[in-house]
Formats: C-alpha cells, sequence, structure tokens
C-alpha cells in the first residue's frame, strides 16, 4: 500500500519560459536558454481500502537568456544571460472514499512553486478579449532585468522567480447506480515580488498602476449517466474567472506584454462553458 518514484523528466512541458526586460518600458521578451538538466521529480503514495494520499515535489530549470527588443519584426541578439536558475514545487493530495454511501468520493490538492510555476499552473497563461477590451495575466518562471532600474531595487543581472500557489477540490455523489454527479473547483494565484514587478513593469509604469499579480478560478458540475454497461452519458457546466493583471494605458498597446491596442481598464472577465459528452468503453 505505499509505493515511491522518482524520474528524470523533460522540463519544457511545464516550462512557461523566462521573461526578460532591458530595464526600459515596454519591452519584455519571453526566452529560455534551452535544456541545461532535467528536471527532478519524487513521490510518495500510500493506497488503502478508505483511498490513497500522495506527497510529490520537483526541482526544476528555470534558466533563461534575455534578448534585445525587435527590430523589423526580427528578435536582436543575446544581450545578457539571466543564468542558471533552480526553481521547485511541491504538492500534497487524496482521494477519500466516504464511508456509509453508494460511493460517494471526495478529492482535494494543493501545491506550491517558486521558479516552477508551470508544476502549479500547467504552464497556462491566459488572455481574455471581450467587447474591444482584454484582460490578460503572464505566467513566467522568472523574470530577468538586464539593466539596473532607478528609483527601485533592480540592479543590473537581477533575476526574481515567480511564486505560485494552487488549490482544488472535487465531490461525487453516487445518485443510483449508474447515475452520478460531480462538482469540482480550484484557485490558482501567480505572484510577483516588488523587484520582479518593476522589471515587468518598470518603475514609472508601476506607479501608474500597473501589477503583475493575477490569479484565476473554475467550478463546474457533471453528471454521468450510464445506461448499459460500458457506455456513459454526460453533461459538464464550468464558469471560468479570470482576475487579471493591472495594467496602466500606455501598456495596452504593448504586444509583448500581450496587449493589442484594446481599451484599459478590464481587469477581469468570465466566461461560461459547457460539454456534452457520449463515450463507449471496450474495454472494463
Amino acid at each position: 500500500g505505499v509505493s515511491a518514484s522518482i524520474s528524470l523528466e523533460d522540463p519544457n512541458p511545464r516550462r512557461p519560459g523566462v521573461f526578460g526586460s532591458n530595464g526600459a518600458a515596454l519591452v519584455l521578451v519571453n526566452s529560455t536558454k534551452g535544456v541545461n538538466f532535467p528536471d527532478l521529480v519524487a513521490n510518495i503514495k500510500i493506497q488503502q481500502a478508505w483511498g490513497w494520499a500522495q506527497l510529490s515535489g520537483a526541482l526544476h530549470d528555470a534558466s533563461g537568456t534575455w534578448f534585445g527588443p525587435a527590430t523589423a519584426g526580427v528578435f536582436g541578439p543575446a544581450q545578457s544571460s539571466a543564468g542558471n536558475n533552480l526553481g521547485w514545487a511541491i504538492a500534497a493530495g487524496g482521494f477519500f472514499k466516504i464511508p456509509n454511501t453508494a460511493g460517494d468520493t471526495f478529492g482535494i490538492q494543493v501545491s506550491y512553486g517558486h521558479g516552477a510555476t508551470g508544476y502549479v499552473t500547467n504552464g497556462v497563461g491566459y488572455n481574455f478579449i471581450r467587447d474591444s477590451q482584454q484582460t490578460f495575466g503572464i505566467v513566467t518562471d522568472a523574470v530577468f532585468s538586464n539593466a539596473a532600474i532607478a528609483g527601485t531595487g533592480v540592479a543590473a543581472g537581477a533575476t526574481e522567480l515567480t511564486e505560485s500557489w494552487a488549490i482544488q477540490v472535487g465531490y461525487e455523489h453516487v445518485w443510483q447506480p449508474g447515475l452520478k454527479s460531480s462538482i469540482a473547483g480550484g484557485y490558482n494565484a501567480v505572484n510577483y515580488n516588488a523587484n520582479a514587478t518593476n522589471i515587468i513593469c518598470t518603475a514609472a509604469l508601476a506607479a501608474a498602476g500597473c501589477n503583475p499579480d493575477h490569479s484565476w478560478y473554475q467550478i463546474g458540475s457533471k453528471t454521468t449517466w450510464t445506461p448499459v454497461a460500458n457506455l456513459d452519458l454526460s453533461v459538464d457546466v464550468m464558469y471560468t474567472r479570470l482576475n487579471g493583471m493591472s495594467y496602466a494605458a500606455a501598456q495596452v498597446a504593448n504586444p509583448a506584454i500581450g496587449g493589442s491596442g484594446t481599451n484599459a481598464g478590464l481587469t477581469g472577465a468570465g466566461i461560461w462553458s459547457g460539454m456534452f459528452r457520449a463515450q463507449r468503453n471496450f474495454w472494463p
């Protein structure tokens, strides 16, 4: 009932990248060095009649190289290196059978990352556009400044690892054999310290209201009916809400940080989604 694993893994699927700035306004380019070393991932798990619980951790390559701003659509040569950075992440979770029920279950997972954001957010960045307005969040492993930023604590060559955390929970209820419903939700947050905020926004724009911290949450429900063995018919409904980064009007037209010239002011947006699924299982 107790198992453990350790692995070396390709970091790229969980690598949102390192963002670099030259210390001037509106210059932000995502870049990475390539793979310096694989991620080290370890896990320990206990599985019993009541369900299972596990604890896992990872060491992640968060290295990057800063490149000069684009000129005529072509990136300039590498200006400076962000060096070798080691990020890490940890997660704990479990799946539990509820006693004295027809088969109800409950699951939970909590995770935290420091320079290993992809292990918490799955490496996803968000950008919602609505009625000529947009809200977005920059997801990174780290941010790097090629030059000092006057009036701040940011020195030339400064690298700041990104902090992220998340929690997901879910409950499934069995109404009767062949009919069950679940409700699940999750919350993710990406946070930047003061130096990282100044690198992304620069001091002047930060004073104008730029804050790259952002979060998002999802909540949804799924009902599955199994009219005959190995045939599942299900309906999903989900709501997703992005509480995007705050940014100054001068930044909105800058494509380097996700802007496209749309109006400022939309720092949060939500969407509803739904899905009907018919699944035939040919193996029990």
